[in-house]
């Protein structure tokens, strides 16, 4: 091999490390974060997702004019409403709002009203890209569609030709809830996430047809932390003071199965009071994909409905409660349940009724107290 050969192949070597290195360094406003989502991507992107899981489509009367699609920030939108941002608006300062962690439950106590609320956090997720497939503001709830997370694509000036052409298999949505408190100007923001995850099976080559589907992940309650901390950077939160704040500690397990008087028999116990237990159900209902059809606090009952999502689609490890049974999908199935929650003091007690209010003893209603065991 000539010298000139020899030179030749490695200028041509760095000129490509170069060119990979220019894939990554590139500043990004979304840099460090787990959640970067481009409706642009998405927009001609056909998604099939499991029954119980497809999005209807939804109003855009709600749209709010001149931010829903610009990345403008909730100042800039006070700007333009002087009369919401004098009157009911809070400054932007972190004084305003608290963020609270309970082991996995988190959530920001925020001062002004819901309806204030309901504008930013709207506004906020349609400057990510995000739709809205269901507007509850009666119930306070807000629930988003699918949506790629791209921040696995590769950025610089390589990746915005062919950025296109990626596909990370990964869509997320998320279910924004409102809750009043008993103080005067105070409101609670929770904020939980669902994701699907593209698989493959067959062979586009072969006799079988490769067939793509997208089947349900677990929540990921950093993608969770990490979208209340990019909301507190919207509302004028220094984004290393809204890191600290969201910063994760560690806390003891406080929810185990009790085994009753035969080995069908099963309740959840949790080692919190009824009002703090209460609230996170509500939180792990909303991750785990159930239908909360009616509740009642007062006599401590949920009224849910499995899916066929959640009995088909789950991916959790294999363990001691798969031995319970061969086939899950066989067994498990999609039915009306109640949720009885009782107050034991400092503890909790959680059972699963059937329709006539007797306790359940089914492997679907085991399975849902094994469910909320691992996000309680």
């Amino acid at each position: 091999m000539s010298v000139f050969t020899k030179s030749y192949q490695i200028f041509l070597l760095g000129l490509f490390l170069v060119a990979i290195s220019g894939c990554s360094s590139t500043p990004k406003e979304d840099e460090g974060y787990k959640g970067i989502y481009d409706a642009k991507t998405t927009s001609d992107y056909s998604l099939e997702v499991p029954p119980d899981l497809a999005s209807p489509s939804v109003s855009n009367a709600l749209v709010i004019p001149g931010v829903a699609n610009s990345e403008a920030s909730f100042s800039e939108y006070s700007n333009t409403n002087p009369g919401l941002s004098s009157n009911r608006v809070l400054p932007r300062t972190s004084s305003g709002t608290r963020f609270v962690r309970d082991g996995d439950l988190l959530w920001l106590e925020i001062n002004s009203e819901p309806d204030v609320v309901w504008q930013q956090v709207r506004t906020f997720f349609m400057n990510l890209g995000f739709s809205f497939v269901t507007e509850s503001p009666v119930n306070g709830v807000l629930e988003t569609d699918w949506l790629e997370n791209r921040s696995d694509v590769p950025t610089g000036w390589i990746a915005s030709m062919i950025g296109k052409f990626f596909s990370t298999g990964i869509m997320d949505k998320y279910r924004i809830r409102l809750e009043r408190t008993d103080k005067d100007n105070v409101t609670l923001l929770f904020i939980t996430h669902q994701g699907l995850e593209e698989q493959s099976s067959g062979d586009s080559f072969a006799e079988t047809e490769l067939v793509i589907k997208w089947l349900p992940r677990g929540s990921d309650p950093e993608l969770e932390a990490e979208m209340l901390q990019r909301f507190l950077v919207y509302r004028g939160v220094e984004k290393t003071q809204a890191r600290q704040m969201v910063s994760k500690e560690k806390s003891p397990e406080r929810a185990k199965l009790v085994k009753g008087d035969d080995d069908n028999s099963y309740t959840l116990e949790v080692n919190e009071i009824f009002p703090r237990t209460w609230r996170r159900i509500s939180i792990a209902l909303d991750r785990m994909g159930l239908v909360v059809e009616d509740r009642d606090r007062s006599k401590g009952l949920y009224y849910i409905k499995t899916t066929e999502a959640f009995v088909h689609g789950d991916n959790h490890e294999p363990g001691w409660f798969d031995s319970l049974f061969s086939s899950k999908s066989g067994q498990l199935k999609i039915a009306p349940f109640q949720l009885k929650v009782d107050d034991l003091d400092n503890k909790s007690r959680i059972t699963i009724l059937n329709n006539e209010g007797e306790q359940d003893k089914s492997k679907t209603g085991l399975f849902v107290l094994e469910k909320l065991k691992a996000h309680l």
